[in-house]
């Protein structure tokens, strides 16, 4: 991982180093979805021209997404003020702006805040534009409209009962709107860097993430200088997620100023190394076997049979009918033997296996 963040380093700063890049590299910053960096940082001198050739592709298909995604989202968000849809561009497409270049930020899907009551008017509009719904949960609906764009309409900032969740339950009130808009809102800037520190540790915590969320906090607090640390420091001592938080900061900032770090940092870098942009199954296999010490038998009935929580979190209904939990349970476990026995032993195969190492 250490070359593709000199890679990552050299086109976010001034060092603008090249590098000869190999299959390995790609292959590494693919898993990271950090490919788009690799032609901006290749010395075309020394790489084989079949990978130049490779890379400068993957940066055009890069910039390509991005420009769709971005010209959809302003097409998006232009619908939701004509129709009075309150709403707030998240993730990705605020960031971006971060990067020397935004289709250097991968974004997965457009992720969009807007009010509850105006979900089902929001949903209907969008489906104006051929988009079909793919799923729905607690913390938010999922539409796609081929080939490049998911929209997330979020009802929540974060998943249900999730750390720090309380921070951002009252967020429309602290909402700016933007300039020249009626519904359009952003969050103050102190408010961004919390919900991204936010949602960095949900991912963190349970599977891992990768480079690419520290990579966002790195460049937010390199473009956003003038930051009340006092209101962020607050706000996060009241969820006891200060001094994590803070670990957070130093961890990204050390990693991207290539600085010798200690064990404990270390250790978080191998498990960033083996994360992956959106986390790793393996990750979260060791997170619920060494943190929550559970035994693999203990762990396989958690995952067939969730905690009220998370069963909320993907069934929504049950948040207003907990009395159907049981029912939901049984198709739960139905869906798993029927539906798809043959993934359900393999991951039973790998806890197993998992716990003997």
């Amino acid at each position: 991982m250490d070359k593709l963040i000199r890679i990552i380093r050299s086109v976010i700063s001034d060092d603008k180093l090249n590098y000869k890049i190999t299959q390995t590299d790609i292959k590494k910053a693919q898993y990271h979805k950090a490919e788009s960096f690799l032609y901006l940082a290749c010395d075309k001198e020394i790489t084989d021209k079949k990978i130049v050739e490779s890379i400068k592709k993957i940066q055009f298909k890069a910039i390509q997404k991005d420009a769709i995604q971005l010209k959809e989202l302003d097409e998006i968000l232009q619908i939701f003020e004509r129709n009075q849809i309150d709403c707030l561009p998240l993730k990705g497409s605020v960031i971006k702006s971060d990067y020397p270049f935004t289709f250097l930020r991968y974004m997965g899907d457009i992720d969009i805040l807007i009010r509850e009551k105006d979900m089902k008017k929001a949903v209907q509009l969008l489906e104006t534009k051929e988009y079909i719904t793919k799923s729905d949960s607690y913390n938010h609906l999922s539409m796609e409209k081929l080939p490049y764009v998911e929209v997330e309409l979020h009802r929540h900032l974060l998943p249900y009962q999730q750390e720090g969740e309380d921070l951002l339950t009252g967020i429309w009130d602290r909402l700016l709107l933007k300039e020249g808009s009626g519904h359009i809102y952003q969050m103050s800037e102190e408010d961004f860097l919390i919900f991204m520190l936010l949602h960095l540790h949900k991912h963190y915590q349970v599977s891992g993430t990768g480079i690419r969320s520290f990579l966002d906090i790195y460049l937010f607090l390199q473009k956003h200088k003038d930051l009340n640390f006092n209101y962020i420091d607050d706000s996060l001592n009241r969820v006891n997620l200060k001094e994590t938080c803070l670990k957070y900061i130093k961890f990204s900032d050390k990693l991207f100023n290539l600085e010798k770090m200690d064990n404990d940092f270390l250790t978080m870098k191998e498990r960033v190394k083996n994360s992956g942009v959106f986390g790793s199954s393996k990750v979260r296999m060791e997170t619920d076997l060494s943190n929550n010490k559970q035994s693999s038998i203990r762990l396989i009935f958690r995952k067939i049979f969730p905690l009220k929580r998370m069963m909320i979190q993907r069934y929504p209904v049950l948040k207003h009918h907990i009395f159907l939990l049981p029912i939901f349970y049984v198709l739960r476990l139905l869906r798993l033997i029927i539906i798809s026995p043959v993934s359900s032993i393999k991951r039973v195969v790998e806890i197993i296996k998992f716990q003997k190492k």
